[in-house]
This record gives C-alpha cells, structure tokens and sequence, in this order.
C-alpha cells in the first residue's frame, strides 16, 4: 500500500453556509468514499442537499484551500493483478478491497430489447472520484487508466 495526500475533488468554499464550510458535489454514490476519507481527516458533515454534501474543516484549523486528506492505496501491481484475477474469473461482482469499493462486469454481446446486438468490453473499477484504477478489456487485452492526477504527494 501506498500512503498519499489526495485533493478530494469536486469541492468549493461556501461560505454563506458558515466560516470553513465547503460544498462537494458527488452523485449516484460517486462520492461516499470521499466522504470517509473528510471523515477520518477530521471533517464534520453538515447536511446534503441535492447532489451536494456540506463540510466543516477540521477543529483547530482556520481556513482551508484545498481539501488534502492522507490515505492509503494500493501499487498499480497489485491492483492490475486484482482486476486481472476478476476478469479470469468472469463473474460481475462488486465489493471492497484494500479499502476502496470495486466492481467488475463481464463482456456484454447480446441482443437488447429491439433484438440489435449490445456489446460492451469488460470492465474493471476500483477508487472513487477522488483516487481510481479502470480498466477495459478489448481483444482480451486490457487497457488500464489510472486517475492519480489528485495525489499530491507520497507519504513517508
């Protein structure tokens, strides 16, 4: 595992919510990971509303510029030996592992509804919007992106 400094992303100050509140968006269960990673950093949720969640800094600090909370993910290895392990198996499943939420589909090519076919590559997912590994599989070679562009730093 790797330790990081991660900008939670999606966020703005709302500071006509209170001094130190700032406002994420996130829906569809995009951002609950995020909202565990405020949590453990001290963050006090306020209130959802729509699409948005309410934050409180942490006590003890003024004012923030950046939301950076410090967690730990997995290496790219052993993450793409994971998703390579789900796609052998071939059954859609979904859950937690090293600590983030996960889902893998298998391929898709069947006739939808009009009876066209739908087709659609596997799909592998671990992460959230804050830190994410996808992976899609086309000719039974995967193509991998990883979302890191959040980590501000490795963390000793």
């Amino acid at each position: 595992m790797r330790k990081v400094r991660l900008i939670v992303p999606f966020g703005e100050k709302a500071p006509r919510h209170g001094t130190g509140v700032w406002r994420f968006w996130g829906v569809d269960g995009k951002f609950a990971e995020s909202e565990r990673l405020l949590l453990d950093a001290g963050w006090t949720h306020i209130k959802r509303w729509r699409e948005y969640t309410y934050w409180q800094i942490p006590k003890g600090l003024t004012s923030v510029e950046v939301p950076i909370v410090s967690t730990e993910i997995p290496d790219r290895q052993t993450v793409r030996q994971f998703g390579q392990k789900l796609h052998a198996a071939g059954t859609a499943i979904s859950g937690r592992q090293y600590g983030w939420p996960y889902l893998y589909r298998p391929e898709i090519n069947e006739p939808d509804y009009d009876g066209r076919m739908y087709q659609a590559p596997a799909y592998f997912e671990i992460g959230d919007m804050a830190w994410s590994v996808v992976a899609r599989w086309t000719d039974s070679a995967a193509q991998w992106n990883d979302l890191e562009s959040n980590i501000m730093a490795e963390v000793a």
